[in-house]
């Protein structure tokens, strides 16, 4: 038979045995038997225990485990690998599916690459389709408000709603092929009997990205898509009987005199489903009386019969924006933790920060006592150099107040410690924060510096959130009043 798949395994008891080394041998087999890598679909490097999938053209970092057999059970980190990788990956019916419908070639500035699809991505177009199916209407449906949406699971949802569902993958974890993906076993199902796809975006650059990537694999679609240039040259190419690729952003959409398509085969994906894809209600405008709608009822206008998957990193479910009620429950969910465990994506760290800012004087709050104006942060100033006791308030905007006069003040940034505003929580204080501010008062005083320090002499830090008391040392003549 023809070699389609290339198993590199190492001793698991060897102390040289690893991944690593079960990768490079495969490049070096690559070297000395070529011959051997001419039909190859895929190749697997394991210890036997730890166990990862790449193409021929992959590096190290590309190899990826493969976590779950059916899409459902998702093997937990440092589980044993390799039999789940096997039974995944190179049942007949799956190692087909992947030959066929998950691997596609790109031009990189080092030459031709192949890609596999990761399983989060194989299993996520899977549910999908089987979704699409399900919310496609069928031949004869009447047309119902698009403003009427709940919110049950994608598989609970009634067929012939026309909501697929939000497939929600972490950024990174290679949504745009996983559309590819999802569009190459659309246009061939028979079901669906030729489909039009419409890919929408809310930005030019946006829809220029996936519409490179989407060329790039214009072999696993079938055909080459075709990029909208205006409104009108939408409403042309979607006045076609059947089949095509069309991108286009979400503002070419707009009130119509009547649908583009009634076609019930045309498939809506919305990238970055969480922005823009929302507005069933009418607003009124109180100074003009004109009322609009949101993008999400003109583009369901334009397409009444079409279906909508959505595609998002970050979904939002509030009161008035709510991406599982636009585009049904979710099917699909890859999130950071899981992507970072899989080596898709690297981890992300907050490091907070105080911005320097310094308002203008007309811009400054009068009345520190408005509300919502200020925080918890109230303490006691100890005296210091002689000077007499005060009271300080860090506002919101970044005001130190002393005994009720306005002091702006800016963080010098070496001396930043973990600090909150607005009940923002951060990590911890440090020991002592250095701050610049200008009197604003009878003090008379230009750039005078100070430090607040925390009260308590206990080295160890402790959370600022809410503010712990604080001593501010300030120069002499800065602390001085008309009783000296």
């Amino acid at each position: 038979g023809l070699p389609v798949v290339v198993i590199e395994l190492k001793a698991p008891g060897s102390a040289q045995a690893s991944v690593a080394a079960a990768f490079n041998q495969l490049q070096t087999y690559k070297q000395d038997i070529a011959q051997l890598f001419h039909t190859n679909a895929l190749l697997i490097a394991s210890d036997g225990l730890t166990a990862r999938v790449g193409s021929i053209s992959a590096d190290f970092e590309r190899f990826m485990p493969w976590r779950t057999t059916d899409g459902t059970a998702i093997a937990p980190k440092g589980a044993p690998e390799l039999a789940t990788l096997i039974e995944g990956v190179l049942a007949p019916r799956r190692l087909l599916d992947l030959v066929r419908d998950f691997t596609v070639f790109g031009q990189t500035p080092s030459g031709l690459v192949k890609i596999l699809a990761g399983y989060h991505q194989f299993h996520a177009v899977k549910k999908a389709v089987e979704q699409t199916l399900r919310a496609m209407p069928p031949a004869r449906i009447a047309q119902e408000d698009p403003a009427e949406y709940g919110l049950p699971s994608a598989r609970t949802q009634r067929a012939g709603d026309r909501r697929v569902g939000v497939i929600w993958h972490t950024q990174g974890s290679g949504k745009s092929l996983l559309m590819a993906f999802y569009a190459g076993l659309l246009v061939k199902h028979p079901a669906l009997e030729n489909p039009t796809i419409v890919v929408i975006t809310d930005r030019n650059d946006l829809d220029d990205q996936l519409f490179a990537t989407f060329s790039m694999c214009r072999d696993l679609i079938r055909q080459t898509p075709i990029q909208a240039e205006s409104r009108e040259d939408l409403q042309k190419v979607l006045s076609r009987a059947s089949g095509g690729v069309i991108f286009t952003t979400l503002q070419k959409f707009g009130e119509l005199e009547g649908p583009l398509t009634l076609r019930r085969n045309v498939v809506v994906i919305a990238d970055e489903a969480h922005r823009s894809q929302y507005g069933f209600k009418a607003k009124v405008d109180a100074q003009t009386g004109d009322v609009s709608y949101g993008f999400a009822k003109y583009l369901r206008d334009a397409l009444p019969n079409a279906s909508f998957i959505g595609f998002t990193g970050t979904p939002i479910e509030a009161d008035d924006v709510n991406t599982p009620a636009v585009f049904g429950h979710y099917i699909d969910v890859y999130d950071i933790s899981r992507a970072v465990e899989d080596g898709a994506t690297v981890p992300i760290y907050y490091e907070s920060r105080l911005a320097r800012i310094e308002l203008p004087e007309e811009e400054k709050p009068k009345d520190d006592k408005a509300e919502g104006a200020k925080t918890e942060a109230k303490a006691p100033v100890a005296a210091v150099n002689g000077a007499r006791t005060m009271r300080y308030t860090i506002l919101k905007d970044g005001t130190l107040t002393v005994d009720g006069q306005a002091w702006a003040f800016t963080v010098i940034p070496d001396r930043v410690p973990e600090i909150a505003f607005d009940g923002i929580p951060k990590k911890t204080v440090a020991s002592a924060l250095e701050i610049s501010f200008i009197a604003k008062d009878d003090y008379g005083l230009q750039d005078a510096h100070a430090e607040i320090v925390p009260v308590e002499e206990a080295k160890d830090a402790r959370p600022l959130y809410p503010l712990p008391e604080y001593r501010l040392d300030l120069p002499r003549r800065a602390a001085r009043d008309a009783n000296g």
